[in-house]
């Protein structure tokens, strides 16, 4: 018999937190015996890779096509153990229904705040993580769902408590003093930026899978709160950047980041930073791997729509990208 009300049921899921995304997926990877095939898109962060090679994984790469679409039918999904799917700035990657059931589902949802949405109801395993520290005011935490319960930690598996959020911390909050400051001095600006760097140079030196602080549980709580107080902003700014820049994409879930094809993205990129605006770059070429379609999406400029960077500079940046729009 159906009952309505009364305190709400908690479907069965599989959750964990760790300090930072590259941890979720240290501790994911860990879960599956080396040697397994997996899936990369070709434009991906290149530490995904990096994590992936560290687990001893075969990889073999797919491509993203414009608007961040993928040509499921053309994929030989069987021949792999585990694909990888990234929901791009905010973007919900659509998978196909008719997936090998025993394939295994990484969503990397890093541009985020949820995971839910993104799960299909496909059957298949599927485990998701995210990094929080991308999207929202906060410099620490991943939350990490699984569809079915994990394995226990081996006996030697290697934790530590994170050491780059202490600096991240500190920085983050010297920026906003900064920021607020009617008088800027560059002692001041050195001294967020300094420490910003040490903890960007912690997490990329780190090897083990990362905690949460202390203070993580009341940092995430109150961030978690502004992502919800802000979801209207971040809608009014992605309408704004339609608008003005004549785009047409559809709206996604969680407005994180505007992609624009520009002409000459780089010295455009120089010009903003001369004006002290500062676009993130996704992501670096590799080398080492280099998927196709990272050169195609060279020339695209990645909008930030959080509320907490100033309207005034946004308005600035949209005025010269507009010069630009291909």
């Amino acid at each position: 018999m159906k009952i309505f009300g009364g305190e709400i049921g908690i479907p069965e899921q599989h959750t964990e937190i760790f300090a930072s995304g590259r941890s979720s997926l240290r501790r994911i990877l860990s879960c599956f015996e080396q040697g397994r095939k997996i899936l990369l898109p070709d434009f991906l962060c290149p530490i995904v890779f990096d994590e992936c090679n560290r687990f001893a994984a075969s990889i073999e790469f797919y491509s993203i096509l414009p608007e961040y679409k993928v040509d499921w039918q053309n994929l030989p999904l069987e021949n792999f153990d585990i694909l990888y799917v990234v929901h791009y700035f905010g973007f919900v990657t659509e998978l196909p229904s008719d997936l090998p059931e025993d394939l295994v589902i990484i969503h990397d949802c890093v541009f985020l705040p949820w995971i839910d949405p993104v799960f299909s109801s496909l059957p298949n395993h599927q485990i998701g993580f995210t990094s929080f520290r991308k999207i929202l005011p906060i410099v620490e935490g991943s939350l990490l769902v699984s569809t079915r319960a994990l394995p226990a930690f081996d006996s030697d598996t290697r934790f530590s408590v994170n050491e780059f959020s202490k600096p991240k911390f500190e920085g983050a909050k010297h920026k906003a003093h900064y920021q607020a400051s009617k008088q800027k001095n560059s002692e001041s600006e050195e001294l967020y930026l300094s420490l910003l760097a040490e903890g960007e140079s912690l997490i990329n030196g780190g090897r083990e899978i990362e905690t949460v602080s202390k203070s993580y549980v009341a940092n995430i709580s109150n961030c978690m709160g502004l992502s919800l107080k802000g979801l209207n902003d971040r809608q009014h700014r992605f309408t704004k950047v339609q608008t003005i820049l004549e785009q047409t994409k559809q709206s996604s879930i969680f407005p994180s980041f505007y992609p624009v094809k520009i002409l000459n993205a780089a010295s455009v990129r120089m010009k903003l930073a001369s004006q002290r605006i500062y676009l993130p770059h996704f992501w670096p070429l590799n080398d080492s791997y280099l998927g196709v379609g990272m050169k195609q999406f060279n020339d695209l400029l990645f909008i930030p729509l959080a509320p907490e960077h100033d309207i005034g500079l946004f308005n600035q940046l949209l005025e010269v990208v507009s010069e630009h729009v291909c």
